[in-house]
């Protein structure tokens, strides 16, 4: 079981709200366990799929595969409405590239985006000082 619990694939991310280090394991996306950092929020988030995995195993359910053993064909059905699919082909068309390529294209600068921001979240959070409080 641990051996499973290692593949399984763990986020942190810094609560304001809560002041502390909030940790999902994305296999399993009801559980949440947090701490003081982002090591402890893991030990945690990890006790908890443990945990998950136990229930599963005594009710006879098989455990979530992990995401980096799945394999993905690279194809996706994508379902948008209408409207949007028409404001799509005209962008890329301007583009000059396929509505395939236009897709690609924008998912992956998403992607960067989303990855950076997390990036620059965790930066900030780091070299955040503590607030004094006055008296």
């Amino acid at each position: 079981m641990t051996a499973l619990i290692e593949k399984y694939t763990y986020r942190t991310e810094w609560s304001d709200e809560d002041a502390v280090v909030i940790a999902r394991c994305l296999e399993f996306p009801g559980l949440a366990a947090h701490g003081r950092t982002a090591e402890k929020a893991i030990v945690q988030i990890k006790a908890a799929v443990r945990d998950a995995l136990s229930i599963l195993a005594e009710d006879g359910d098989a455990p979530p595969e992990p995401l980096g053993a799945q394999r993905y064909s690279g194809r996706l059905l994508w379902r948008m409405g209408p409207t949007l699919h028409r404001e799509v082909a005209l962008a890329a068309a301007e583009e000059a590239m396929s509505i395939n390529q236009f897709l690609n294209k924008a998912v992956s600068a998403q992607l960067r985006a989303s990855q950076l921001g997390g990036q620059l979240a965790k930066d900030e959070s780091s070299t955040r000082s503590p607030r004094k409080r006055s008296r």
